[in-house]
Parts: C-alpha cells; sequence; structure tokens
C-alpha cells in the first residue's frame, strides 16, 4: 500500500465557581447501586441547585448512565449525588477527561476533573457497582477531532470513534504496510509493529508534508486494526488481529502431569481456507513447537470465513464441527482428536482439555 506524496496531494486539494453544596464528611448513609435517582452536581452546572435536570444522567444499555457538560474551568470540583446529598460518590478522586475510568467510593471531599479545557464539551459515563461508581471522562460532541485514513482509490475513509479509540481495519498485502493517517491538516508518521494481542503502543509525530504511518511484522492476508488514541496532544498508535474476524480459541489445560506435548502438525482445520489461520508460536517454549501443559494454555486465531464443500476433512467432520484438536505425547501416536465446534455469534473460545484426553 505504497502511495506517492503527489497522489495525496492531489487527493487533499479534491476532498471556577465556589460550591455552595458539596461532599462533606460526615457520614452517609448506605450506598444504592440504582443511579436512576442520582445527579451530576458539581461546579460545571451550579451543583445543579437552579434545576436538578441539569445534572439529569441517562441511562444506557450496559447499566452506566451517561451526561454531557461543558466545563466551567480546567478543574471542576464535582460528586455524584442524590436529590437531598444524603448520599453521595466523591471522595477527592481526581478523574482525568482521557476516558479512563476511576473509582469514587462513597463520602469525603468533592471529587475533582482536571486537565479540562473551559469551554469545552465532556461525556461523563457512570457506573454502579455495590459499594462504589466507576466514572470517566471523555471529550464530546464537536470537540471529539476526526482522523482519517487517505487512500488514492478509496478516498479520506474516516476511522471509526468509540468514545476512547479510533479504529481501522485493512487486510494485509504482506510483511508490511503504509498507511496515510491525517487529522486537521496534518499529517502522522511513526512505526507500529504488529501483534496478535497486547501490542506496544508507538507515538505519532504530526507533520505538514506528507507522511505515512508504518505497520510491520504483518503476514499476507491477515485482518489487520489499526488503532488510535489521543491524550492531551499526544497521539499514540498499536496495531493487533481484528479480532471480530478471526476467533481467538484459548486452550486450557487440567490435571496435566505429562511435561512435554508436541503440537507439530497435529492440529487440522475443518474447511478452513488455505492460509486463513495462524498458530501464535509466543505460547511455545522453543522451535519444535512444544508447549508445557502443566496449568498451561495454548492460545490461537483461526478465520470465521470457513468453506467445509471441497476439503478432505468436511467428510471425517462431526456436523458443525470446525476444527480437531490432536495431542502427541512425546514418540507416541496422536489421539485420535477431539473435535469442536466454534460458535458464529463469539469472538472468544475457551475449551478445558483434561489429562485422559491426551493419550
Amino acid at each position: 500500500m505504497k502511495k506517492s506524496i503527489s497522489l495525496f496531494a492531489a487527493l487533499l486539494v479534491a476532498v471556577g465557581t465556589l460550591a455552595v453544596s458539596g461532599c462533606a464528611t460526615s457520614h452517609d448513609e448506605d450506598p444504592i447501586v440504582d443511579l436512576s435517582s442520582f445527579y451530576l452536581r458539581g461546579n460545571m452546572n451550579n451543583w445543579a441547585n437552579d434545576s436538578l435536570d441539569d445534572g439529569k444522567m441517562t441511562a444506557n444499555a450496559d447499566g452506566s448512565y451517561s451526561i454531557v457538560y461543558t466545563a466551567k474551568a480546567a478543574i471542576d470540583e464535582f460528586a455524584i449525588a442524590n436529590s437531598g446529598w444524603s448520599v453521595k460518590y466523591c471522595n477527592g478522586t481526581e478523574v482525568a477527561p482521557d476516558g479512563t475510568g476511576v473509582s469514587l467510593e462513597s463520602g469525603g471531599g468533592n471529587a475533582k476533573v482536571t486537565g479540562q479545557t473551559p469551554g469545552n464539551s465532556y461525556k461523563m459515563t457512570v457506573k454502579p457497582s455495590s459499594t462504589s461508581v466507576s466514572v470517566k471522562v471523555e471529550l464530546a460532541g464537536s470537540n471529539v477531532p476526526d482522523f482519517y485514513i487517505l487512500d488514492t482509490e478509496t478516498g479520506m475513509n474516516k476511522m471509526d470513534y468509540d468514545g476512547t479509540e479510533y479504529s481501522y481495519t485493512f487486510t494485509a498485502s504482506g510483511t508490511s504496510e503504509s498507511l496515510v493517517v491525517w487529522s486537521k491538516d496534518k499529517y502522522y508518521k511513526g512505526t507500529v509493529a504488529y501483534a496478535k494481542e497486547n501490542p506496544t503502543e508507538a507515538t505519532l509525530t504530526a507533520n505538514d508534508d506528507v507522511s505515512t504511518v508504518v505497520v510491520n511484522t504483518l503476514e499476507a492476508n491477515l485482518p489487520v486494526k489499526l488503532i488510535l488514541t489521543v491524550k492531551d496532544s499526544t497521539v499514540s498508535a498499536k496495531a493487533q488481529i481484528a479480532i471480530p474476524d478471526h476467533f481467538k480459541v484459548v486452550m486450557t489445560f487440567k490435571d496435566c502431569t505429562t511435561e512435554k506435548v508436541s503440537f507439530n502438525s497435529n492440529i487440522s482445520w475443518g474447511g478452513v481456507k488455505a492460509g486463513k489461520w495462524s498458530v501464535d508460536e509466543t505460547v511455545f517454549d522453543n522451535a519444535a513447537k512444544e508447549a508445557n501443559l502443566v496449568g498451561g494454555k495454548l492460545t490461537f486465531y483461526v478465520s470465521k470465513d470457513y468453506d467445509v464443500s471441497s476439503t478432505w476433512v468436511a467428510a471425517q467432520a462431526p456436523e458443525g464441527a470446525n476444527f480437531k484438536f490432536e495431542a502427541t505425547v512425546g514418540s507416541g501416536t496422536a489421539d485420535g482428536g477431539l473435535w469442536y465446534k466454534l460458535p458464529l455469534d463469539q469472538d472468544t473460545v475457551e475449551i478445558t482439555y483434561y489429562d485422559d484426553q491426551i493419550k
């Protein structure tokens, strides 16, 4: 995906008030989980003293509540409290507007949202637990910058944004990809090392001239998700497998007394198209792909793109089965294998493999 600077240049041508109420240090009533009668009460909305509706939060499907407010100052004090202040969550905790969840205990001093830009809109999301609430704050509305992947064939591709991260999914054409990332008249440059899980973030630099973000350590035909995060003025990137297109299979081994079990050439895939699956070799401790199964786990990924009509294993597989796992102990023979069906409505499949299944 190598793009010339001239082509992209042409593409771009085309296209602080004091609180009168707050958290006291006196004894609170027992906290409750239901937050339907609780409000955001803080400096940003005059502590909801003018009207409780100013702090009314909207219930979300996941059990959380959210509200969008306008920052009055760089630091706004607040509490999550009921109408009479008999129960409030604050406890002097500081919350940064970067989407990181922070736990607020009941009582104590006012909580604070720090590092805000006065006049900007922020979204606060509150999720209850038995004795506390989790609060996260992030930019909202027009204050959230848009990021694009620029391509001479498909134009400006807006990255998806979930309130915390930007993402863009692509299929690798080789061992590396060069992506043009653009936002607010700036190009971003950096090198990102792909990893199936827990990838390392790399800091990107903003440039006036056309630049690229290079994603390396890839494999051809691999579905990859590029993820961007923005904190203050720092833009970071990481790249990992696009899990929605793949199953992550985690095999946990219970009561295994065998020291080593070899998996080399003993994973048969029912109808998986060539080149669409891979074993994560980081779980193996040597080139022979031997895994220590004493309390160990085997993790691998397999595509959801199946076609069993013309594969040799189709006739052997039970109806609906997707793959067979065989274990070979030492110099012995394979155990005949266990067939598994991968549910299409899940991204992660957990399987327990017991010692008596390894012959």
